[in-house]
């Protein structure tokens, strides 16, 4: 019988409870509210509400201290509808552009802060949010990216930056990480899907900006420049609930692969990182495989070691742009033959080596899991070659022999 309090195997190191950052939102979603016109509109225009301005998908904070900047429903106003929209029959559309022709801002609800509120947690269905007796804070993100330059003189404030989050990192207040990867996540969705995939036709945003539309009979829209949209034939995909695209959330597993013995660690660098720098395997979950067949799988093709058990860990959301980080531990099948590294199966990985737990210990010692701005964008570009001849930003005293992810990464953990 194992002994739990004292048990030290690789299976005890997993935990239901472990948070990541990026993870642990303190918002409640309020999913089922996201076709409430009534309940949006309080929220929108409540006194007590917060928006969150992103340009370009970086988040507007403060220059010293790394927090999030929240505007209020008077400040944004000028820039949004007048009222909240959603359509419960989807063939009705919404406006989509300004009077001047540019789009409106993606507008995405978050959800309600009830950190401040002792009551019940769910405001009634009949009910508004500023009807409580208790402050509710609703929650916006706004992407004002597309907004004209010469009205944005409201977004200009002394002391602020539009953050790039990868870069800020661990000093960001882990709440508000979260809040930003649920905010960034959605309006990347936004930004990327514009049109319907199989008419073609502009989508337009509902459901709070959970869910975009295609509309069979839209005057507004041209298809070639001669022929009205209203005069080419209705979605095929309508004839089911097929004319709808939601935010896209990819699975991806991240393992540390552990030999047998559970006394060491197997790292991987590709080519366009910064040098020194390895991390744990990763890959995404293939369609029709199992989480563990993509550990195993993944172990084999990126560094030729066959994995036995494989033990889920935690899991972490990753807005950049919409993964789902899986973490897992695999476990080296017993036998030396398993265990040697081959990386001529993927050409992905340029290094692949083992590491044992003091090694580790070192570079976390040594300040091996810091990485500079240039760094962030070299990992982000996957590319440049000149890039990795430079020096690396940012000189230590006591190098570490190779560099591992910061703290924001599941990978850390």
């Amino acid at each position: 019988e194992v002994d739990k309090e004292n048990d030290t195997t690789v299976a005890s190191s997993s935990s239901s409870s472990f948070t990541n950052f990026y993870a642990g939102n303190p918002l409640n979603r309020f999913s089922f509210r996201r076709t409430d016109a009534s309940f949006l509109s309080s929220s929108l225009t409540s006194e007590h509400a917060r928006f969150i301005p992103f340009f370009a998908l970086k988040p507007m904070m403060t220059k010293d201290t790394n927090r999030l900047i929240y505007m209020k429903y008077q400040q944004i106003k000028p820039y949004i509808r007048d009222e909240w929209s959603t359509v419960a029959d989807i063939n009705v559309p919404l406006p989509r552009s300004r009077e001047d022709g540019t789009d409106w801002p993606d507008i995405v609800f978050l959800g309600l802060d009830e950190t401040s509120s002792t009551s019940s947690p769910s405001p009634s269905p009949s009910s508004s949010v500023d009807s409580q007796q208790e402050i509710i804070r609703p929650y916006f993100a706004i992407d004002i990216t597309r907004i004209p330059s010469t009205i944005m003189s409201g977004f200009n404030v002394d002391g602020v930056e539009w953050a790039d989050t990868r870069v800020t990192g661990g000093k960001m207040d882990r709440s508000e990480a979260a809040i930003i990867a649920q905010a960034r996540h959605i309006l990347d969705w936004h930004a990327r899907n514009k049109f319907c995939a199989t008419c073609g036709r502009k989508l337009y945003p509902t459901w709070a900006g959970y869910k975009r539309n295609c509309t069979p009979d839209d005057p507004t829209l041209v298809s070639d420049g001669t022929l009205p949209d209203s005069a080419r034939p209705s979605c095929v995909s309508r004839r089911g609930q097929h004319a709808s695209a939601y935010p896209r959330t990819d699975p991806v597993i991240i393992m540390a692969v552990v030999s047998s013995d559970h006394e060491r660690i197997l790292l991987g660098r590709q080519k366009a990182w910064p040098p020194g720098f390895y991390s744990c395997l990763a890959g995404y979950i293939e369609p029709g495989e199992s989480l563990e067949e993509a550990v195993r799988r993944e172990s084999w093709e990126e560094a030729g070691v066959q994995v036995g058990e494989v033990v889920y860990h935690s899991s972490q959301p990753w807005p950049y742009p919409s993964q789902l980080m899986l973490g897992c531990i695999g476990i080296v099948r017993e036998g030396d033959q398993y265990s040697k590294i081959y990386l001529k199966n993927d050409p992905e990985l340029e290094d692949a080596r083992w590491v044992t737990r003091d090694e580790v210990k070192q570079v976390l010692m040594n300040g091996g899991a810091d990485l500079s701005r240039a760094e962030v964008q070299q990992i982000d570009a996957a590319a440049a070659k000149e890039a990795l001849s430079k020096a690396v930003e940012g000189a230590r005293d006591d190098p570490p022999t190779f560099r591992i992810p910061p703290q924001t990464a599941v990978a850390h953990t």
